[in-house]
């Protein structure tokens, strides 16, 4: 049975345990890590190139109302990026604040 996999692929178990995945998630790969520090947070809607894929070439397909918002932070040496699909930048915070609970904007 074909289902959607924890970090946001398409795949299914084998009978002995094993995943195999048949698709990636669309867009870009996005932060999936622990809240483990108050993080502060760049975030900017991305722009589209013609409703369906951004900039840099990346598909996200089309949803009316929605945007994609990108937040942007570092962890000690590592520059991380969260994505999510939101009607407004309010809801963009609402939902990355879901993923990390102590996150704070710089705008």
């Amino acid at each position: 049975m074909t289902k959607t996999l924890p970090d946001g692929t398409m795949g299914f178990t084998r009978d002995d345990g094993t995943r195999q995945c048949t698709g990636a998630a669309m867009g870009r790969r996005s932060w999936r890590g622990y809240d483990a520090e108050t993080l502060k947070c760049y975030l900017r809607r991305l722009r589209w190139v013609d409703g369906d894929y951004d900039e840099q070439g990346a598909y996200w397909g089309y949803v009316p109302g929605t945007s994609i918002y990108w937040a942007n932070f570092d962890i000690g040496d590592t520059n991380e990026d969260i994505f999510v699909r939101a009607t407004s930048r309010e809801d963009a915070k609402a939902q990355i604040l879901q993923q990390l609970s102590r996150a704070t904007f710089f705008n």
